[in-house]
């Protein structure tokens, strides 16, 4: 694989789990936020919000 293969798959993976964590019942409590920097080559997943009384 070449290093744009492996890009596309991270921002994949992320974008999947970014939209299933919208469909699921903690949705209202917290954001799920992608961030892709393509050209440092830096990814995040980010989770923003308040989970209960925390």
């Amino acid at each position: 694989m070449v290093v744009e293969e492996y890009q596309q798959y991270i921002r994949h993976l992320f974008s999947q789990r970014q939209k299933q964590a919208s469909m699921s019942q903690n949705a209202e409590e917290y954001e799920v936020q992608t961030i892709f920097d393509e050209q440092q080559d830096h990814y995040q997943l980010l989770y923003v919000g308040w989970r209960g009384n925390k």
